[in-house]
């Protein structure tokens, strides 16, 4: 109730803002934490610590194929990934190989 009130009082005072732009940000899997790997959609715990342990027993996954070889993805999740996850810090975001 006492948000409403804020809210209510506060749209006469405060300017409208501009529309925000909203850009995607890309975690590079080849360089991520744990916790960021689990603000990917089907990574949780197990999945991220799974994914970092690869990385630093095999080295950097280099593509979205190299991550295959992590136990529990598949080319779902990668599906599913698609667009969210960059690799070797390319910075550019090339999009998944579609097999």
């Amino acid at each position: 109730m006492w948000l409403l009130a804020v809210r209510a009082f506060a749209v006469g005072l405060l300017p409208p803002s501009a529309a925000a732009a909203v850009e995607p940000v890309r975690i590079d899997v080849d360089h991520a934490s744990v916790a960021e790997l689990m603000s990917l959609p089907g990574v949780g715990p197990a999945r991220a610590e799974a994914i970092v342990l690869a990385r630093v027993r095999e080295g950097p996954f280099g593509s979205a194929e190299g991550l295959l070889r992590v136990p529990g993805v598949g080319p779902q999740l990668l599906h599913d990934l698609d667009g969210l996850i960059e690799f070797g810090g390319s910075g550019g975001g090339a999009p998944l190989e579609r097999r």
